[in-house]
């Protein structure tokens, strides 16, 4: 769970850096909102990629799943969708973390108890008639 927490904190880090870019090519007085889509990073990284996912998308799924929910995503600042990812897999290995040391605290607080007395004999001797 470790490496989900380090790779969502670098993920949240990325993001930031992506969001003060963002910022910077904003504060310039031609750019009035310069903000990277998703669309346009995916497109300038690896576009062959991206169509392909768009061609498979428009022959496997109804045309509104491409069109009003992935383009939508597309759209996104790319900094608040890698900020979401990388904050969703820092949040499942802290949830792993906590659960891994629930488990070590009870094991610990079974382990601080009294020893049961042992139990009691199904017939006692002093009443057998």
């Amino acid at each position: 769970m470790a490496v989900l927490r380090i790779l969502g904190l670098g993920l949240i880090i990325a993001a930031v850096a992506a969001a003060v870019i963002d910022a910077t090519h904003t504060i310039e007085p031609w750019n009035a909102l310069a903000q990277k889509s998703l669309g346009e990073v995916w497109a300038s990284v690896r576009a062959a990629s991206l169509n392909s996912v768009q061609t498979a998308a428009e022959q496997h799924l109804p045309s509104q799943v491409w069109e009003a929910g992935v383009q939508k995503v597309l759209r996104l600042p790319v900094w608040i969708f890698v900020g979401l990812f990388g904050l969703v897999l820092f949040l499942i290995g802290a949830a792993g973390r906590r659960s891994a040391a629930l488990a070590a605290s009870d094991a610990k607080a079974l382990g601080d108890q009294a020893p049961l007395p042992p139990p009691l004999p199904k017939h006692s001797p002093r009443f057998e008639g």
